[in-house]
């Protein structure tokens, strides 16, 4: 997708990829059939790989810093990593509620609205759990 945000431009990528992502969630939901359900989740794919590269070529060229690029990145990465874990969470339980309307949470999804709640909530543990550097392989 870096080709077609360089062709088209980046902020242009974003704008056709997040307006083609709300259209394929709404054929989502609103499917009638299998086959449609699973041709809406292969849009919604599509139009997802190109929200990451737009957005992370568009904080590249936005913070010139390399301190406040670092930050900005990582604030990126954490958005996304805690809008993967909450967003599963909460679609899966908004889903079950329309099914057999359960009130409790499972354990897997009690264990993700703990990390969730203890990495927002604390910078410390937030940092480790979406911050922390990869060791290196020691060569």
């Amino acid at each position: 997708m870096g080709a077609v945000g360089d062709r088209i431009g980046r902020r242009k990528l974003l704008m056709i990829g997040a307006a083609a992502f709300a259209a394929a969630s709404v054929l989502a939901a609103f499917s009638t059939s299998p086959v449609m359900l699973i041709g809406s989740r292969a849009l919604l794919g599509v139009a997802g790989a190109t929200l990451a590269p737009s957005t992370l070529a568009l904080i590249s060229n936005m913070f010139h810093d390399p301190v406040e690029r670092t930050k900005a990145i990582g604030i990126w990465i954490a958005s996304f990593s805690v809008g993967a874990a909450v967003g599963a969470l909460l679609g899966g339980r908004a889903r079950r509620r329309t099914v057999e309307t359960r009130d409790e949470l499972t354990p897997q999804e009690q264990q993700i609205a703990r990390l969730a709640r203890d990495g927002l909530s604390n910078p410390e543990i937030g940092a480790r759990l979406f911050l922390s550097p990869v060791p290196s392989s020691g060569t």
